[in-house]
């Protein structure tokens, strides 16, 4: 019986380990759409949606761990609080349409932050932690930023249906 437990638990964490990789693979290859809106429009939408400094936006930004900011012309910089980064780039696409590309650069490898102790035997495990998941290269945040970069589209969709029409 004791064997079959084991035997469960090493399934557990390599399956756990594999999924972590997927999601890793997908935010790092992250998504790309286009909106029949111009650039500047979809720009607008996404600074609405995101980056206005409203009781919405910034309750959204706590709840999820996770920032925009636009960082001029059609592209935007996506922070997490462990480090990971982001961006969207909006691009004229052509015929009135644009092409929205989001994809994460660079993501936090290690176990997270908040579970490192001071001293103490603690202190190891957390140290043995860390070091197993930089070893294994489990990214904590990488399921995070890939659900932030598929709700993008929707997101924009979704701002460009409230905007007045002109």
């Amino acid at each position: 019986m004791s064997v079959l437990v084991v035997l469960l638990i090493i399934a557990a964490l390599v399956g756990g380990v594999i999924w972590n990789k997927r999601n890793a693979g997908a935010a790092m290859s992250g998504v790309q759409f286009s909106v029949p809106a111009t650039a500047d429009v979809v720009t607008g939408a996404l600074r609405n949606a995101y980056c206005r400094s409203g009781a919405k936006s910034l309750a959204r930004s706590m709840v999820s761990g996770i920032t925009v900011a636009e960082t001029g012309g059609y592209a935007f910089r996506i922070d997490t609080k462990l480090g990971d980064n982001a961006e969207i780039v909006v691009s004229d696409n052509g015929g009135g349409a644009s092409l929205v590309t989001a994809r994460t650069n660079e993501l936090y490898v290690g176990s997270h932050p908040s579970s490192h102790f001071s001293s103490g035997l603690m202190a190891i495990g957390a140290v043995m932690t860390h070091n197993i998941f930089k070893l294994l290269g489990i990214t904590p945040s990488a399921a995070r930023l890939k659900r932030f970069q598929c709700g993008v589209e929707s997101r924009v969709l979704k701002e460009l249906q409230r905007a007045p029409r002109a």
